[in-house]
């Protein structure tokens, strides 16, 4: 039952998904073209050179405004299918409150997925166009500043095989946390006789500001701080590898608590209105 569910919510929200990465892929396009046409302008007037970088300021903030889209058409569909009119229909199917809730989870982790890699490859391309516009050489320097780029990265965030993995991992464990803490907000939520709403946004913020505490005082209390205070030799790999695992065991916890708080509250607290 869980392959239907999950088969039925993919089909359910696609095509919204598709459209919000086909808006950001075409942005990248269409910036790498203006920018391919730009670079090959000799003794640009200023207004075209404020005008181009109001452009780009303006793509940016259009990528992340489909990131943020994508996150909320996830928000609002969970909340509609589950404690709208909507709901009556979801829980007569022949399904566990488990099943429900880990089908919508997986269905929102992938789109998501999807849009940051959508969103990657925009900037890739916008990038892309000003590079091809160039001579060799030009792109030749391109290439060289990203290859001492990534390497300065590389060198500050002690990125290693070992904690490319727990970064990968930190990351993906991330995608869960950040939508279960909405859908758990929701849930709780729903606990509320009246002003469920208000209900899921104090629960949003109550949920957030314990889990920033917890993780400071657990910084705090296994020498993350004190490393980087104490140590002026300090070891990026080590540092970056010691705080991330800490993060990585935290948001591992915390995602856990929530995923059985929504399974929970809809299995025995369900208040449909």
């Amino acid at each position: 039952m869980f392959g239907k569910l999950l088969k039925h919510e993919i089909i359910d929200t696609w095509k919204i998904f598709l459209l919000l990465d086909v808006v950001a892929l075409l942005l990248g396009v269409i910036v790498g073209a203006v920018g391919f046409v730009a670079v090959q302008i000799k003794d640009m007037p200023s207004i075209l050179i404020i005008l181009l970088v109001l452009g780009v300021v303006g793509y940016l903030m259009l990528l992340v405004s489909l990131s943020v889209l994508t996150l909320v058409y996830i928000v609002v569909h969970f909340y509609r299918s589950m404690f709208s009119s909507q709901g009556y229909l979801t829980f007569t199917l022949p399904a566990t409150a488990t099943q429900i809730v880990s089908a919508k989870l997986l269905s929102a982790v992938i789109f998501q997925l999807i849009n940051s890699v959508c969103v990657t490859l925009s900037i890739c391309l916008a990038v892309w166009g000003v590079m091809i516009a160039g001579y060799k050489e030009a792109i030749d320097e391109v290439l060289d500043f990203l290859y001492d780029f990534k390497d300065l990265i590389i060198e500050a965030f002690g990125i290693a095989p070992g904690t490319t993995v727990l970064y990968i991992i930190f990351g993906i464990v991330s995608l869960f946390s950040g939508i279960l803490i909405f859908y758990c907000s929701m849930c709780i939520g729903q606990l509320w006789q009246k002003h469920k709403v208000l209900g899921s946004v104090v629960a949003y913020f109550a949920i957030t500001i314990v889990t920033r505490i917890i993780t400071t005082i657990v910084q705090l209390t296994s020498g993350s701080f004190g490393m980087l205070l104490s140590d002026y030799d300090l070891d990026p790999t080590k540092y970056f590898s010691h705080t991330m695992t800490v993060n990585l065991i935290i948001s591992t916890i915390a995602a856990g608590l929530m995923y059985f708080g929504c399974i929970y509250t809809t299995s025995h607290k369900l208040n449909l209105d």
